[in-house]
């Protein structure tokens, strides 16, 4: 299945909002740090959203379950805050979100400013 562009779209809206915060409170993008990401599951598709992660290479912090019933899959890669490398992140996370039905929730990060 593939990314539903309106959501891209949106997506990267908010990514670019989220950039510029960090800008404004004098992060270096180019550093690598961790980068969190959030996607709620419904049961059935738990076990696929996880492999898909494992698949690219991120780490699953750890999962637990919503009030609503979801699974949440709190998600960290380690790599920049540059506007490329978020976007391929973002893209990233929209393709597992489009194959398994997941809803991903978005990204966050610590200001770095230093190594």
């Amino acid at each position: 299945m593939a990314i539903d562009p309106a959501r891209l779209e949106s997506q990267l809206r908010r990514d670019a909002d989220i950039l510029q915060v960090l800008t404004q409170r004098g992060d270096l993008s180019t550093i690598p740090r961790p980068i969190d990401l959030l996607f709620l599951a419904r049961p059935e598709t738990a076990e696929a959203v996880k492999r898909e992660i494992e698949k690219a290479g991120w780490f699953i912090l750890r999962t637990a379950i919503t009030e609503a019933g979801l699974f949440a899959v709190e998600v960290q890669v380690e790599q920049t805050a540059h506007l490329n490398a978020i976007t391929a992140l973002t893209r990233a996370a929209l393709e597992i979100e489009a194959r398994t039905g997941a809803d991903y929730d978005g990204w966050g990060t610590q200001v770095t400013k230093s190594n």
